[in-house]
């Protein structure tokens, strides 16, 4: 089956856990929405060309999560790290539903997106930790499922 090369973009301004008056209420949070992203694997190499080592397992048959954004925040707290235990109940579902197509492991993808984008949204209480902000981008997976 072919698919385009195309990303799906969601804005969540109006997702309960992202309510505006929520953000307003923390006093912390910077940012008013979050943008969740999915993606077609093949397409993520496509976009990237050749100069980049880019594999797509035959295991990836179905849409990705590709990203799990707040809007126009990156990187707010590096002395907050991802460790294995943070995401015990999860690298299942992560790897099949959130992997790196990248030459790297999965972990260190996982530790790269916490780091740019989860330290940002855990201002929010539903996010306020790796397994919150990890397991929120895959329930909200389940609840857009493009397949």
């Amino acid at each position: 089956m072919v698919r385009g090369a195309v990303l799906l973009f969601l804005w969540l301004a109006g997702a309960e856990m992202l309510q505006e008056e929520q953000v307003e209420q923390s006093g912390f949070c910077s940012w008013k929405c979050m943008k969740f992203v999915q993606m077609w694997p093949a397409s993520f190499c496509v976009a990237l060309g050749p100069r980049f080592d880019c594999v797509v397992p035959e295991s990836a048959d179905s849409w990705t999560i590709h990203g799990l954004w707040p809007s126009s925040v990156m990187n707010c707290c590096s002395c907050w790290q991802l460790f294995p235990s943070d995401l015990m109940d999860l690298p299942k579902q992560l790897a099949r539903h959130w992997p790196t197509f990248l030459n790297i492991s999965n972990f260190k993808f996982w530790k790269e997106e916490w780091q740019k984008h989860g330290t940002c949204a855990g201002c929010m209480e539903a996010l306020s930790s790796p397994s919150k902000y990890f397991g929120a981008a895959l329930d909200l997976r389940s609840m857009y499922n493009i397949d």
